[in-house]
């Protein structure tokens, strides 16, 4: 299983329901909305992308399957940003 955390060099600031990803090696941010602020709580915790989809299934009443492709959407696009590590 790929485990996917964020890298070390970003730090995490919450405002009201949204959270703000910053690379302290290059200055750039990232803006998510409270699903993503859900997410990315997640994977601060280590779990995994399904325990994160049954999250936000329990708190936003979608579908499983809805929950997964928007999270994985969300992974590839924070992966795309250099801002995550994955580890086998």
């Amino acid at each position: 299983m790929t485990s996917v955390q964020l890298k070390p060099n970003i730090s995490i600031t919450h405002v009201q329901s949204e959270v703000v990803l910053l690379d302290l090696d290059n200055g750039k941010y990232f803006g998510l909305n409270d699903v993503g602020c859900c997410v990315i709580d997640g994977l601060k915790q280590e779990h995994s992308i399904e325990q994160i989809a049954e999250g936000l299934v329990d708190q936003f009443a979608v579908d499983l399957d809805v929950a997964l492709a928007d999270i994985h959407a969300l992974v590839d696009q924070l992966k795309d940003a250099d801002l995550l590590a994955l580890s086998q």
